[in-house]
């Protein structure tokens, strides 16, 4: 069974909500540790890996090689889950 046709759990659901609202908040790290908990789950959507990206390029300046790189293969899982993400 394809990643993409699995439907996220309530608990990815409601667990991605609070992400989101932390985010919007600029609690980065916050939802950084919940999306990086999420990103490794079986039922993880392109939504999550588009997210989580967003924590890391929050740091603006600041970010690292490293991070560019975990972005760039996030945007990748994204883009094979969802090609319109």
């Amino acid at each position: 069974m394809e990643q993409a046709a699995v439907a996220a759990s309530p608990q990815t659901e409601a667990e991605f909500r609070r992400a989101q609202v932390l985010f919007r908040q600029r609690h980065g790290l916050q939802a950084r540790a919940i999306l990086e908990q999420l990103a490794d789950k079986r039922d993880a959507n392109a939504a999550i890996y588009c997210l989580l990206a967003d924590t890391y390029l929050a740091e603006g300046n600041d970010i690292s090689d490293n991070l560019l790189a975990a972005c760039e293969n996030l945007a990748n899982r994204a883009l094979q889950l969802d090609s319109q993400c």
